[in-house]
């Protein structure tokens, strides 16, 4: 863990991508707060535990949502048992930064949770993020036209949904998914890659469904626009 002076106010950042996180400590630097830095859950853990037993206070942690995807891991929980009520802001390159007066106040387009409400909010934000491209894809798909990419396409993304609720314990949505996933075989092996209108009406009442179970307890996400 870094060392860290006569400081009580810390903000963390805690991701893979050493450029994003040395941008990040500039900008929150000139921004007069202290920042130090973890680029795995376990270091992050490490330094929640250990910075209030120093007298310091963490203010917020600004994270990749893909560091907490890891499967057979319980990092997630241990992340929350050790901070509940600490603000997280999840980021990625193409939405950082605003101030952190901002991230605070929850008066910006990032996504922001406690870490109390961490797994949920990171299970949720990760199937909204793959079932909006496969809607996409699916509002693309002209009727009744056979198109075996998109099927495809789709059928990885409602597999990538089944994996990860089985990872994270989520079984309705682990069974909405199944249910897609099967319907769109059928539509593969048994219609030649051709999609009716009711095959899209069925795929597209599946994906509200696997959203709604998703964002289910929700409660701290903000996504201000």
């Amino acid at each position: 863990m870094e060392q860290v002076e006569n400081i009580k106010d810390i903000i963390i950042i805690a991701g893979e991508n050493k450029a994003d996180i040395d941008w990040l400590r500039q900008h929150l630097n000139q921004e007069g707060y202290s920042v130090i830095s973890s680029q795995t859950a376990r270091e992050l853990i490490a330094e929640l535990e250990i910075l209030p037993v120093c007298s310091m206070s963490v203010l917020l942690v600004i994270i990749e949502a893909k560091m907490l995807i890891n499967p057979g891991d319980d990092l997630i929980t241990q992340l929350s048992e050790c901070a509940p009520d600490v603000p997280f802001v999840l980021y990625d390159r193409a939405n950082i930064l605003p101030s952190v007066e901002e991230l605070l106040s929850g008066s910006t387009k990032h996504l922001m949770t406690t870490g109390s409400e961490l797994s949920q909010c990171i299970f949720g934000t990760q199937c909204i993020k793959i079932l909006e491209f496969a809607e996409a894809e699916l509002l693309n798909l002209d009727q009744a036209t056979a198109d075996a990419q998109t099927v495809l396409t789709m059928s990885s993304a409602v597999i990538e949904i089944a994996d990860l609720a089985a990872r994270m314990v989520k079984p309705e949505v682990k069974a909405l998914a199944d249910e897609a996933i099967d319907l769109l075989e059928d539509i593969q092996l048994k219609r030649q890659c051709i999609m009716s209108d009711a095959h899209k009406e069925s795929l597209f009442a599946l994906i509200n469904d696997i959203k709604r179970h998703a964002l289910n307890g929700n409660k701290t996400l903000i996504t201000n626009n």
